[in-house]
């Protein structure tokens, strides 16, 4: 059986769908809220390395265009980016799915999900 995980924010639009559709189609996952449970160094690392830094910020967030500039250009560095993220985790993308440990999806895609997760 796969293990799935779900990491975002609750009530994220693109989170509540990835819920419901995760749901809807029998798959069970955890979820690992950003707000609580923040997101590990390595683990962020370990995302920014499969998918890519610009990938994993989410550049079109009210939480973004909010930062300092000085914030800003730290983001654009793997080596200062988890600074910022860890004060910021809404700056993710989201939502982040992880199937057997391994990124599989940033963002909301259902035609990927359903290519992932065979269904």
């Amino acid at each position: 059986m796969r293990t799935v995980k779900l990491f975002g924010i609750p009530n994220c639009d693109t989170v509540k769908k990835t819920t419901t559709w995760l749901t809807r189609h029998g798959i069970s996952f955890t979820f690992h809220d950003f707000k609580i449970d923040h997101i590990e160094e390595a683990r962020f690392d370990y995302w920014v390395q499969q998918a890519g830094l610009d990938r994993m910020i989410n550049k079109r967030s009210t939480t973004y265009r909010e930062l300092s500039e000085a914030d800003k250009a730290k983001l654009s560095h793997p080596d200062t980016a988890y600074a910022v993220v860890r004060l910021h985790t809404s700056i993710i993308k989201r939502p982040v799915l992880e199937i057997d440990g391994k990124l599989a999806s940033v963002g909301f895609d259902i035609h990927q999900y359903k290519t992932l997760l065979s269904v």
